[in-house]
Order: structure tokens, then sequence, then C-alpha cells
């Protein structure tokens, strides 16, 4: 389900309790900074070595390019980078944006996550 909260997904569809998650990181655009997150996750979640830990990394989050097609069809990358462009145009009305807020909003408390500045400037009529 597309609309799945990531917290009910962790629950159900991956079988983990997201309560006692003890790394959070965050998927972005920034390879680099994601490759690290999953090396510092790997070593102290896993218990890896930090050359395993690098190894995995840099085979499923490379900071060049892309593990493999599919995980390029699924980024944001692979859309030509205007991406947030698109998500910034289709909630760049308030209502829109509070409507979902309102879903999204236990996925942010329960993962302690802050709402995206874009989104908090909408919300404060700092934009459009």
């Amino acid at each position: 389900d597309h609309w799945i909260l990531q917290s009910a997904y962790l629950q159900q569809g991956c079988g983990f309790c997201w309560q006692r998650i003890d790394f959070l990181g965050l998927l972005s655009s920034d390879v680099e900074a994601v490759n690290r997150q999953v090396r510092e996750m790997l070593h102290a979640a896993f218990g890896l070595g930090l050359s395993h830990a690098a190894e995995l990394a840099d085979l499923h989050f490379p900071t060049g390019g892309f593990a493999s097609q599919e995980a390029a069809s699924h980024s944001n990358l692979y859309r030509g980078g205007a991406a947030m462009d698109v998500v910034r145009a289709f909630y760049r009305k308030r209502p829109t944006l509070a409507g979902v807020l309102r879903y999204v909003d236990r996925d942010y408390a329960a993962l302690g996550l802050p709402v995206p500045r874009w989104a908090r400037d909408v919300m404060e009529n700092r934009t459009e």
C-alpha cells in the first residue's frame, strides 16, 4: 500500500517493533551520508567490524551510482533531480499539505522525525 505509514510498515511488513528501533537514518540524495549511516548502523546495531560494515555499505549503498538498476529506478536522482520540485508544486496549497501532515503526523511523532523545512514554510505561509 503506497500510503501505509512507515511505523506501520516496520511492524506489519518487516515484523519490527518500531518502538525498539535503536538506529534511525535518513535516506536522502546525499549518497555519501547514506553510505556513512548504513556503515555506522551495521557496525553499531549488528556488531560488524568497520571494514566489513564498509564493504556491505559500499555494495548496497554505493557513493557513486546505484547498487542496481532497480535501485536506480526507485531513486529521485534517477528522475532527473526535479522530484523535489514536483513535491513542492503538489503540496503548495496549505489545505492539501495539512491533510497529508495530519495523516503522517503519527510517523513523525513515532519515529522522532522533524517535519521537513519546506513543509513548515508552506504551513507558515512563507511560500506560494
